[in-house]
């Protein structure tokens, strides 16, 4: 079992900051030294029964090493499910809640990676329980041994990524600083390309898709290696190379492996619409079998394009009703209003409140097209001083 006496260290010093008790005031209650205490904190093992006797003045259960060794396969095989895609989020909340009161024992720090994992991936469940499990690794990730303490950096830069650029590079440098680990670093790579990617820094996407590439090929993971090759063919499409994204698609496709060709399907309709070859994104984009939001998105700009007005906008009605998304009912309806030429009152709000919220959770592209419409609306309205202002900003997009 590896770093248990660090994991038992973090698990004690986070029930002393929670009960708000100095290192002093913990020993005397328990009748150790200052000094003990800090070494445990610190990480060094000691028996079983001095942590039994520590986590029963908290009230908590204890469960030592021989107690809980059956049960760590289970989470580093619900990491590695993770890791190679073959995991199911109720099989993970079910593990979650199954080995609930062994995160009082040295399984502590994997317990804490796959529920961070488990919040960070599935942001829908729990957010108020998340926000404050976040606050919670955060005050204790120094603590942790450096393979663990990349994989908690990684995947707190992964949550920021689309709120806060700023933050989200903080830790993304703070895990890369940590090492070069086994089926950590992989994902940390990948995780920073998309991040750069997002960031239209697409030199840094490229180097870093590059590393995760390698990473993974070395690890055999075969489905990771295949989003990472879809991922630098987004980024040869964002870099206008649409030869070489449209040539890296059509491999992916052909690929017997994959399960889900409709992403592909949608991103090379995508290509062939950005270079006004309608009929072929068409064509692309009826073989996709899975719904999206970009099947829908794709679908109706390449109508439009054809001049199919009425094909665009009953995909544009069938969309409306099916779709509880704020953020992108609200992007389909500002392609109704340029399709049809029908702006409601409040149209130049909500183009720019759906531009401010699409920067936080949506591909560039999609960024890039609602930064010029707003740029075309405030031409067509003579406010030039406002469309100055975001073509600046699609013009940096771009740099």
């Amino acid at each position: 079992m590896e770093n248990y006496g660090v994991a038992l260290g973090v698990l004690v010093k986070r029930e002393r900051l929670k009960n708000n008790l100095t290192a002093q005031q913990l020993a005397k209650k328990v009748n150790f030294s200052r000094s003990y205490i800090s070494r445990i904190e610190n990480g060094v093992l000691v028996d079983d029964s001095i942590y039994k006797k520590i986590m029963a003045y908290f009230h908590l259960p204890y469960y030592g090493i021989s107690e809980c060794q059956a049960h760590e396969n289970k989470l580093d095989y619900a990491y590695l499910d993770f890791i190679y895609i073959k995991d199911k989020k109720k099989n993970i909340s079910e593990l979650l809640f199954q080995l609930a009161d062994y995160k009082y024992s040295p399984l502590f720090a994997k317990y804490m990676i796959i529920q961070l994992i488990y919040y960070v991936t599935y942001p829908e469940e729990n957010q108020q329980e998340k926000e404050t499990f976040l606050a919670e690794i955060l005050s204790l990730v120094h603590s942790f041994s450096p393979n663990h303490q990349q994989i908690i950096y990684d995947y707190l830069g992964f949550d920021f990524m689309y709120s806060n650029v700023s933050k989200a590079k903080i830790y993304f440098d703070k895990a890369i600083a940590c090492g070069v680990f086994n089926e950590s670093t992989s994902m940390l790579y990948y995780h920073i390309s998309v991040f750069q990617y997002r960031c239209n820094h697409l030199c840094l996407a490229f180097s870093f898709s590059t590393k995760a590439f390698n990473q993974f090929s070395t690890e055999l993971n075969y489905k990771r290696l295949f989003y990472t090759k879809f991922h630098i063919a987004n980024i040869f499409m964002l870099d206008q190379a649409y030869d070489k994204a449209i040539g890296m698609y059509k491999k992916l496709i052909d690929n017997d492996a994959v399960e889900d060709k409709s992403i592909v399907f949608s991103n090379l309709s995508w290509a062939y619409y950005s270079i006004k070859e309608y009929d072929k994104a068409k064509l692309m984009i009826s073989k996709c079998t899975h719904k999206r939001f970009s099947y829908y998105f794709n679908s109706i700009l390449i109508n439009a394009a054809l001049k199919n007005t009425s094909d665009a906008l009953s995909l544009i009605n069938e969309f409306l009703k099916k779709s509880n998304n704020n953020i992108e009912r609200q992007i389909i309806f500002i392609l109704k209003c340029k399709i049809t030429s029908q702006y409601s009152d409040d149209f130049e709000q909500l183009l720019i409140t759906s531009y401010k919220q699409a920067k936080n959770s949506f591909d560039i592209t999609i960024v890039s097209l609602l930064n010029s419409y707003l740029v075309d609306y405030f031409i067509l309205n003579r406010e030039y001083k406002q469309a100055n202002y975001y073509l600046r900003e699609l013009f940096n997009s771009k740099l």
